[in-house]
């Protein structure tokens, strides 16, 4: 799990390994892909095959989606 303070760092701009956080990571039930977009109505993600996957409610800091 993350600490607060990586994502406040992240948030500031000065977080010394932001893909460490951010990008696409083996999580428990398979592959998850964190992004900041603090003013998102929605993220789409989009595989090498071109098959997009609309989240649609972008969660806070440490959610899954």
């Amino acid at each position: 799990m993350t600490r607060n303070s990586d994502y406040a760092a992240l948030v500031a701009g000065q977080h010394n390994n932001p893909f460490a956080i951010l990008g696409p990571h083996s999580g428990p039930d398979g592959r998850v892909v964190r992004t900041l977009q603090p003013d998102a109505k929605a993220v789409d993600i989009v595989d090498t095959d071109g098959e997009t996957t609309r989240c649609a409610s972008p969660g806070s800091p440490g959610s899954s989606r």
